[in-house]
C-alpha cells in the first residue's frame, strides 16, 4: 500500500475516534512532521479523503470535516452537544504586578470544565514589546489548528491592529475581557468601572473629604477613563468642580513619577489634597509608600483608595480601602459566552455586552468605616 493511502486510512480512523474535535485537521506541515513524510504525500492523503467526501479543503480556512460527513456522523459535530470539543485559549499580556489573569483563568477553567473543554494560556507579550513572526500577538492559524482551538478569550492591549483582530475573529469565536476594542463587534465582559469610580469617590465625600485627587498608571485605557468619569461625576454632584491639577497619570504607574513631582501633586501649592482615588491597587500602594517615606500618615494626612483587591489577605493586612473586581467571575462569564456561542444560543452577528458590578471594601486607608 502506498504511504499516502496508509496516512489517509490513519487520518480517517482518528476522525472516527473524535480526535479532531474542532472539526479541523492540523496544518499540512504539522501532519508531515508527525508522519515523517513530505507535504506532497500529506496532500495526496488529504486528496483521498476529500474525494471520499470526508474532508473539505480551503486555501484560507484549512482542512476540515465536510458538512455531508458530519450529517452522516452527528457525534463528530464540533458544534454539537456531545461532550467533545477542541480547546479554548485565554490570551493575555505579560503582567508582572497583578493576579488578575490567574483569577480569570480559574473562572474560565471552571466553566469550561463543565463543558469538558480544556483551556490553554497564550502569552500575547508585554504591553510595550513589538511583536514579530516568531512571537505574534495572536496565535497563527496553523498554531490554532495544531492546538484545536475552538474559541478564545482575549485581554486586549492598546494600540492594537483592528484588521488582525477581525481576521482572527472571522475564524475563531472571540470574547473580549476588561476593555473593548473600538470598531470591533465582539462579545465582551468587563466591570462597571464608571459606577466603581463614582461610588468610591462618594464614599470619600461621606468621610468628609472635599479635595480629592485621581491617579492612574495607564490613562489611555478605557477602564481608567470610565473610573475617572465616575470620580468627576461624584464631585460635580457634590457641587465640587474637578480641578485638572488634582489628576496625575503616568504610563507604568506612579513608581515612575519623581518624589518632587509627587510632593507637588499632593501639596497643590499649599492647599493639599486630603484624599486620592487610585485607578488600581498598584498605584495606591506606590502613593502610600511615598507618603510614608515623607514621614506623613495615611489616612491622617492623606486618605488613599485602590481598585482591584486581587490579594484580599494582603490588602487587609495593609488596611487598604479598595474597589473589589471579581476577576474569577469575569473568567467564568467569558467562558459561558463561548459555550453559548458554540451551542447556537447566540446567533451569528449578535454580540453580548456584560459589565459586572463591583464592591467597595472599606478598610483603614480611607479614614472611616462608614
Amino acid at each position: 500500500m502506498y504511504r499516502y493511502a496508509q496516512i489517509a486510512r490513519e487520518l480517517r480512523a482518528r476522525i472516527a475516534r473524535g480526535e479532531y474535535a474542532t472539526g479541523r485537521l492540523p496544518a499540512e506541515r504539522t501532519l508531515g512532521q508527525e508522519f515523517g513524510v513530505q507535504r506532497d504525500t500529506i496532500r495526496q492523503a488529504l486528496d483521498v479523503l476529500t474525494q471520499q467526501r470526508v474532508l473539505l479543503r480551503d486555501s484560507t480556512r484549512g482542512t476540515y470535516l465536510s458538512p455531508e460527513f458530519i450529517r452522516a456522523n452527528p457525534t463528530l459535530d464540533p458544534n454539537g452537544d456531545n461532550g467533545v470539543g477542541g480547546r479554548a485559549l485565554l490570551i493575555v499580556p505579560a503582567f508582572d504586578d497583578t493576579l488578575a489573569p490567574s483569577l480569570v483563568l480559574q473562572g474560565m477553567t471552571q466553566r469550561m470544565g463543565e463543558a469538558h473543554i480544556p483551556v490553554s494560556w497564550y502569552d500575547s507579550g508585554t504591553w510595550e514589546a513589538p511583536h514579530s513572526p516568531e512571537k505574534p500577538y495572536l496565535p497563527t492559524r496553523d498554531a490554532r489548528t495544531d492546538l484545536q482551538v475552538r474559541g478564545a478569550v482575549l485581554w486586549p492591549t492598546l494600540p492594537i491592529s483592528l484588521e488582525e483582530l477581525q481576521a482572527f475573529q472571522s475564524e475563531t469565536p472571540l470574547v473580549l475581557i476588561d476593555r473593548r476594542v473600538p470598531g470591533l463587534g465582539a462579545d465582551y465582559v468587563g466591570f462597571q468601572d464608571r459606577e466603581g469610580g463614582l461610588r468610591i469617590t462618594e464614599h470619600l465625600l461621606r468621610c468628609g473629604h472635599w479635595r480629592i485627587g485621581f491617579a492612574s498608571g495607564e490613562p489611555q485605557a478605557s477602564t481608567v477613563q470610565a473610573r475617572r468619569d465616575g470620580y468627576k461625576e461624584a464631585l460635580q454632584s457634590a457641587g465640587i468642580t474637578p480641578d485638572p491639577a488634582w489628576e496625575i497619570h503616568q504610563k507604568g504607574g506612579t513608581k515612575l513619577i519623581s518624589a518632587e513631582r509627587m510632593d507637588a501633586y499632593l501639596n497643590q501649592n499649599g492647599n493639599p489634597l486630603t484624599a486620592v482615588v487610585c485607578a488600581n491597587d498598584v498605584v495606591a500602594g506606590n502613593i502610600i509608600q511615598h507618603i510614608r517615606r515623607q514621614r506623613r500618615q495615611v489616612p491622617e494626612d492623606v486618605a488613599v483608595t485602590g481598585f482591584g483587591d486581587l490579594a484580599p489577605s494582603m490588602m487587609e493586612a495593609f488596611g487598604v480601602t479598595t474597589v473589589a473586581q471579581p476577576f474569577r467571575e469575569m473568567g467564568r462569564v467569558a467562558g459561558d459566552l463561548l459555550v453559548r456561542r458554540w451551542s447556537g444560543i447566540v446567533s451569528t452577528g449578535e454580540h453580548t455586552d456584560i459589565e459586572l458590578p463591583m464592591e467597595i471594601i472599606v478598610r483603614a486607608t480611607c479614614g472611616c468605616r462608614k
